[in-house]
């Protein structure tokens, strides 16, 4: 498997007339437990667990670290159902790795019958439905037509649909594409590794130790709480 930098462009594999599918939207729905508790992290402030008054705030600040953590490794912590949903877009020859790259920077990497899923750890894949442009849906695709790439923990999950399928047309211009699917390590805090959750508590306590300075002093909390570095070895990898 080759790893290649943002700029790479493979000319002989990715001519203009060739499409992919170009994630657009993804909805995602709360997993059923935080990954750090209230108690937890006022263990790691060295906050009284008598004290509530800032209860409120420490979940503010758990809830607002996680997003971001998640957002910057592009994972699904805690077990949740996504739905993602594609167009079939134009393969455009630009800056990304034999693919497309969003305006949220998220790159497409594979062509027309491997799509990849922007929240991992993928578990499994519930229901895939195609809609066309006539208003009307396909709806729970049969699953002898796929196969489900939940292999790697490095990369994103992936759907590859089998060479001898015939590939839906006539879809619509926007969301053409719904995958609905499971992802996360776990169901538990307990199944994600502790060194996201360490950088989890490091972004909070910063965030709760610097309350009303990060726009004067420009720091960046992710760098200056250490958690970044923490999250770079769980950053998903674009990989062809």
């Amino acid at each position: 498997m080759l790893h290649y930098g943002r700029n790479y462009q493979n000319r002989e594999y990715a001519p203009f007339a060739r499409k992919v599918w170009q994630q657009q939207r993804v909805e995602e729905s709360t997993p059923a437990t935080a990954l750090v508790s209230v108690d937890d992290m006022k263990n790691w402030l060295g906050v009284p667990l008598c004290e509530l008054g800032d209860d409120d705030q420490i979940t503010g600040l758990i809830e607002g670290a996680t997003q971001q953590a998640e957002k910057f490794t592009g994972r699904a912590f805690i077990n949740r159902t996504v739905k993602s949903y594609f167009d079939y877009v134009p393969w455009l020859e630009s800056t990304g790795i034999m693919g497309t790259t969003t305006s949220q920077g998220q790159t497409t990497v594979e062509g027309g019958r491997i799509i990849s899923l922007r929240r991992s750890p993928l578990v499994s894949v519930e229901r895939i439905a195609w809609h066309y442009i006539d208003g009307t849906t396909t709806d729970n695709w049969s699953t002898d037509n796929y196969l489900v790439d939940t292999t790697s923990q490095t990369v994103r999950g992936r759907v590859v649909i089998k060479e001898t399928v015939s590939m839906p047309t006539d879809l619509r211009e926007a969301n053409a594409l719904e995958i609905e699917y499971t992802a996360g390590y776990g169901a538990n805090a307990a199944d994600v590794p502790y060194t996201v959750k360490q950088a989890v508590q490091m972004l909070v306590a910063y965030n709760y130790n610097n309350r009303g300075d990060c726009g004067s002093n420009g720091a960046n909390p992710m760098q200056a709480s250490g958690a970044q570095g923490l999250l770079m070895q769980h950053r998903l990898a674009e990989v062809i």
